[in-house]
């Protein structure tokens, strides 16, 4: 049934295609699969892999460089993370081949999970695309269903709604929160903590006196402010690790550990959900501002034979066009190779078509 063929506002249809239509609204179900376990299948061994190096990473420091356990898991830390702040390095032979090495298999670990990242965003973002078509197929099934003309304007008076509009954002939400609660804890924990110390091991300030802050800042402590200690926390947790300021004192160090691991995690996860959030306004703005001319190409694009109805494949073609998930360019080179090949099959004189065994028969003498 088309817009056109719809019962005037404040009518129903007959009541049994009614009965039909309310049972069709009811049932309709996302459309977008729940992929949760696919996902920790792919992630336990990006962690297990990460918690590998880290445990080789700090036998090797200790036995190797002959560092205190916290600090060479601190260091270890670092390197995993990417932070690198270059407060610590490796002066034996042997341990700067073993980090030569390390540095390499990190690179291909880090290269597996921007894959991985770069799949689930893709794939969010297909998700997206699906669930737009969905809420539009819900949109219809209740317009037909009370008995009013369904129009493509309502989804966009809708995203006006307050309660929609934090449910669509809720995810770029929370992880801007988790992100900012990593970054305020940094600032706190270290200007206060730390806000001079006078270290330990081979960072430790010889005659620097804890005493108080004063005595401490006056002997030659590491000292941080507030503005300093926000400053570490952000360059931490965005990997760009100057290294002017670090966590110095052992308990600030062994604090550091979860903290660099999670708050990068958290960071990652922040840009992740801001990108989607992007996508998601710039294609729903995309779709409010399609004319209805446009709307009209799309379907004399879709429609094979300039008729007046869809079909099922034609139909599916005109969503992807107006979802914007193809374009009349990628539209148009698809039809100019099915022309291209469409001559040589052995379909039903008459008929414009491929076979399966063409397809077959092509990609086996191509492959």
């Amino acid at each position: 049934m088309s817009p056109k063929d719809l019962p005037p506002e404040g009518t129903s249809g007959s009541g049994d295609n009614g009965d039909e239509e309310d049972r069709t609204s009811e049932e309709l179900q996302p459309l977008v699969p729940k992929r949760c376990d696919e996902d920790r299948v792919k992630f336990l061994p990006v962690v297990l892999a990460a918690a590998s190096m880290i445990i080789v990473g700090t036998a090797a420091g200790v036995f190797f460089e002959g560092w205190q356990f916290i600090t060479a898991l601190y260091i270890t830390c670092q390197i995993v993370t990417t932070v690198g702040y270059g407060d610590f390095t490796v002066h034996t032979g042997v341990m700067q081949g073993f980090c030569a090495l390390y540095a390499l298999v990190l690179i291909v670990l880090v290269a597996y999970v921007l894959n991985l990242g770069i799949e689930k965003v893709n794939q969010r973002n297909a998700d997206l695309v699906v669930a737009g078509i969905h809420a539009e197929a819900q949109a219809m099934a209740n317009a037909i269903g009370q008995g009013r003309r369904f129009s493509f304007v309502l989804d966009a008076v809708e995203v006006g709604d307050m309660e929609r509009r934090f449910q669509r954002n809720k995810n770029v939400i929370g992880a801007s929160g988790l992100a900012a609660l990593f970054i305020l804890f940094g600032t706190v924990f270290y200007a206060t903590y730390e806000s001079c110390t006078c270290s330990y091991g081979q960072s430790h300030v010889n005659g620097c006196d804890l005493a108080s802050f004063e005595t401490c800042s006056r002997t030659g402590g590491y000292v941080k402010s507030w503005v300093s200690s926000f400053y570490m926390s952000v360059i931490t947790l965005t990997t760009i690790g100057f290294g002017d300021y670090t966590p110095r004192s052992r308990v600030g160090r062994l604090v550091a550990i979860p903290w660099m691991i999670l708050g990068v995690a958290s960071m990652a996860k922040w840009v992740a959900e801001v990108q989607r959030f992007f996508f998601e306004q710039r294609h729903q703005a995309k779709k409010a501002k399609v004319p209805q001319a446009v709307r009209d190409s799309f379907f004399g694009l879709a429609s094979v034979d300039d008729r007046e109805t869809l079909g099922r494949s034609e139909y599916r073609t005109y969503m992807l066009l107006q979802q914007g998930v193809v374009t009349k360019e990628q539209i148009g080179a698809i039809d100019a190779h099915f022309d291209r090949v469409a001559p040589a099959s052995s379909a039903r004189p008459g008929r414009q078509g491929v076979t399966r065994a063409d397809l077959r028969a092509r990609h086996a003498a191509t492959s």
